[in-house]
């Protein structure tokens, strides 16, 4: 009983393999064009709604700008008083100049 050792005889066919590599390579640009454009078309719908103000965000914003630009009570019992940032600023750098 001989076990006989055989292998591939014929050789890879080039032309048929530079094709299917043609054709791999252009399905990869196919999509990278594809996902290409579709980032563009995403992004360019987040900048449309950019430019719509949320009423939400605008009050929040406002609320933010009372309280550090606004005079007011914090505690009276304790003398606690609100003012304005850049007052306070000034104070505090005219405390440490002394």
């Amino acid at each position: 009983m001989s076990s006989a050792v055989s292998y591939e005889k014929n050789d890879v066919n080039v032309k048929v393999m530079g094709i299917i590599a043609f054709l791999l390579v252009v399905l990869i640009a196919g999509f990278v064009i594809l996902l290409d454009d579709y980032f563009v078309y995403n992004v360019e719908k987040v900048e449309v709604r950019e430019e719509r103000p949320n009423p939400e965000l605008i009050s929040i914003r406002q609320q933010a700008d009372e309280q550090l630009s606004g005079y007011g009570i914090v505690d009276k019992e304790k003398g606690l008083y609100k003012i304005p940032i850049d007052q306070a600023i000034k104070v505090v750098i005219s405390e440490y100049a002394h």
